[in-house]
Formats: C-alpha cells, sequence, structure tokens
C-alpha cells in the first residue's frame, strides 16, 4: 500500500532542436540554434502562485507500482511551499495520512497499520519511493509553479502560439519548462537525461481561478522514463484560509514504525 500512497518524495542541446514530450498526444519541439540567451522575453517569477495556504480535494490514480489505484480520493492541506498533509479516504474510511516538511515526514498507512517517518532526503527512503518529489517540488507542482529557483532557466525557443520554452542543466541532461505567457501559466515541465531517458515530466491542464490564483485541475506526472504515472484530478479548491492550529497527526496506537535517517 505505500506504494501506491506515498505522495512525496534533459539532453545537453548540441542538436539544432529537442522534443519534450506529454503525457498526452501533445509534443512541444524545442527549436534551437546558437547559445542560450537570458530569459528576457518572459519572466518565470510571474507564476509564482499567490497563495500562501491551499485546501484541495481531488482524486488521485497512481499507474505502475505493484499496488497500482485509480481514483483514490484524498483532501490536502499545503501551508506555502514547505510542508503539506495529505489523507486519504475511500468509501469513507480513512486509508493514509501523510505529513511532510522539508526535515521531517510522516505517514500512517492504515490497511497495513504501519508508520513510516524520518528523514525525506534519506536514501534508503529514495529507494523504496517510486516518485523521486521532494515535499518541495511536490508542493510546488500542486501550486503550478516551477520548482527550485527559476533564475538557472534560459529561453530555448518562442513557438508561434506564444508559449515559451525554457531550458537549463539538469544532472547529465536537461530541464524544460513549457509556459503559456498570455495566461502566464505552467503547462510542462521535464528532467531529461542526456541518453533520452524522462526522469520526470508533468503536464497541467484545465486551469481555473481562485480568488485571482490559477490552478490546474488536471495534473499529469510520469516517472522513470514514463513506466510509471501519478494523475491528480482535483474537484474542489480553497485558497488563502487560515490553517488548522494542527496539520501532524499522532500515531494511532498499535501500528508498527520504520524510521528512515
Amino acid at each position: 500500500m505505500l506504494s501506491s500512497l506515498m505522495l512525496y518524495s534533459c539532453s545537453s542541446p548540441s542538436s539544432t532542436s529537442r522534443t519534450v514530450s506529454s503525457t498526452a498526444s501533445a509534443t512541444v519541439t524545442l527549436a534551437k540554434t546558437g547559445a542560450e540567451t537570458p530569459a528576457t522575453a518572459y519572466d518565470l517569477r510571474r507564476l509564482a502562485s499567490g497563495a500562501q495556504t491551499m485546501f484541495v480535494t481531488g482524486t488521485v490514480a497512481v499507474t505502475g507500482v505493484p499496488q497500482a489505484v485509480g481514483r483514490l480520493p484524498f483532501d490536502a492541506v499545503l501551508a506555502g511551499r514547505d510542508s503539506m498533509r495529505i489523507v486519504m479516504s475511500p468509501l469513507g474510511m480513512t486509508a493514509a495520512k501523510l505529513y511532510a516538511t522539508r526535515d521531517s515526514f510522516s505517514f500512517a498507512d492504515y490497511f497495513q497499520r504501519q508508520i513510516i517517518d524520518g528523514d525525506p532526503s534519506s536514501q534508503e527512503l529514495a529507494s523504496v519511493l517510486p516518485f523521486p518529489l521532494s515535499v518541495s517540488d511536490l508542493t510546488s507542482l500542486i501550486r503550478g509553479e516551477v520548482p527550485g529557483d527559476v533564475a538557472r532557466f534560459r529561453e530555448v525557443s518562442v513557438r508561434q502560439d506564444g508559449s515559451v520554452v525554457f531550458g537549463c542543466d539538469y544532472r547529465d541532461g536537461r530541464e524544460f519548462v513549457l509556459v503559456d505567457t498570455a495566461a502566464a501559466t505552467l503547462q510542462q515541465y521535464q528532467r531529461k537525461r542526456s541518453d533520452g531517458v524522462i526522469d520526470l515530466n508533468v503536464t497541467f491542464a484545465d486551469m481555473k481561478r481562485f480568488d485571482g490564483v490559477n490552478v490546474a485541475m488536471a495534473v499529469d506526472v510520469t516517472v522513470n522514463d514514463r513506466k510509471q504515472t501519478m494523475s491528480f484530478r482535483l474537484s474542489n479548491v480553497e485558497v488563502n484560509r487560515p490553517l488548522p492550529a494542527r496539520l501532524g497527526f499522532d500515531a494511532p496506537s498499535g501500528f508498527t514504525r520504520k524510521t528512515f535517517r
């Protein structure tokens, strides 16, 4: 059950074109001539969400893992970019709870009656999680923002529809971002190795505004060269509501515990 429910955690431009493939049939071609130039045509900082808090209700479907699930209901609370709580309750029963920050996480699997907790940067933990997303990565993507410091990106190409492709170095490959500049929304984010393997691809669709904040109601994530997928479908979003007094939870009695350091 852990692999189904845990929710957190491109190539160097030597030719004249590169392709970024989304989870759907759409394809983005990155045309490139000469060296990259500073991203002056569009400032990626404009994508920053104005939401200090987000309360999200929706479903998530996971494939490519041992215990794939389809349309599992969840409720999530995001406090900024650094912490979140997710509760999954199919058929009204609590199946799992996750509380995570940059420095710690706690996951309760009610089916296995087990608590998983510890350091989110643990290499041992990373080896058992199907999706290599940190807490800050996941919260940024749900918020419709580019993970990390956007200053690392440079403009690669401008498409005929006005959308802009940005790129930067990523390990031995490249990182790409596709932005709808007219709507000021993130359409696609991708991490791609030099050998063509896509470590992570995220597409954003069905944009809606809540109190002036753009939110993608459909977010599709693929990892491991598209062998594993996670699809979020949001049904309700509230922004900038006061947070509850406590986001964390107490470990249920009788649960076993496994800690990663």
